[in-house]
């Protein structure tokens, strides 16, 4: 039997792509997000870090998660990853650290 759709080829689903969006912001907005931001030397690191909690996830609840939807998600989330990562000298005043 022939599969009407080739599992490799099939077109992003626009709403996986905006619950990886919204998940991503709201880690990156999470004291452990904002923890990882503060840890974080670099904003590519920190966009791994996020990306790779965001992966974890998926694969335990949408494990059918296509590679393409996930970095459209997380492309969709930069401007607020990018906002909370630059904030983190604010974020390290507040709590004290050095």
């Amino acid at each position: 039997m022939k599969h009407s759709q080739d599992p490799f080829n099939r077109p992003m689903r626009p709403d996986r792509v905006d619950a990886i969006r919204q998940a991503a912001e709201a880690f990156a907005r999470d004291p452990a997000g904002i923890e990882v931001a503060k840890a974080s030397d670099t904003f590519e690191n920190y966009q791994a870090c996020v990306g790779h909690v965001i992966y974890q996830s998926l694969a335990e609840i949408a494990p059918d998660t296509m590679v393409a939807e996930l970095q459209a998600g997380l492309d969709a989330a930069a401007p607020t990853c990018t906002a909370i990562f630059k904030s983190k000298g604010d974020l390290l005043s507040q709590s004290g650290s050095p």
